[in-house]
């Protein structure tokens, strides 16, 4: 699983997708949360370590 951050393109988390990758994106979970926020989200849904 990929955490994309909500300054992805759109086009660019789309095209993944098409590829069949996995991805939540920031700016459809939780726009405008704190970088640090996000690094939080990250480790606790395991996509980050």
């Amino acid at each position: 699983m990929i955490l994309a951050d909500e300054s992805l393109s759109g086009l660019i988390v789309n095209a993944l997708r098409a590829k069949d990758f996995k991805i939540d994106w920031v700016l459809e979970i939780s726009p405008g949360i704190s970088d640090e926020m996000g690094i939080k989200l990250a480790k606790k849904t395991t996509r980050f370590s």
